[in-house]
């Protein structure tokens, strides 16, 4: 599933049932460093408490 953050996901009508239900235990969020796709943090759900930041 796509969104720009997890605020966005939460919007979603499917994404948002599914957050609800607990069908996800993380959420990874993508970003982009120096054109190069890389992994900018990772939530722990249902909270969205970031337990990993990357270097961005």
């Amino acid at each position: 599933a796509h969104a720009r953050d997890l605020a966005e996901a939460r919007q979603r009508p499917v994404l948002r049932g599914l957050l609800a239900e607990g069908y996800f235990q993380r959420a990874v969020i993508l970003g982009r460093r120096e054109g190069r796709p890389e992994i900018a943090g990772v939530a722990e759900l249902p909270g969205g408490k970031l337990i990993y930041r990357g270097e961005m």
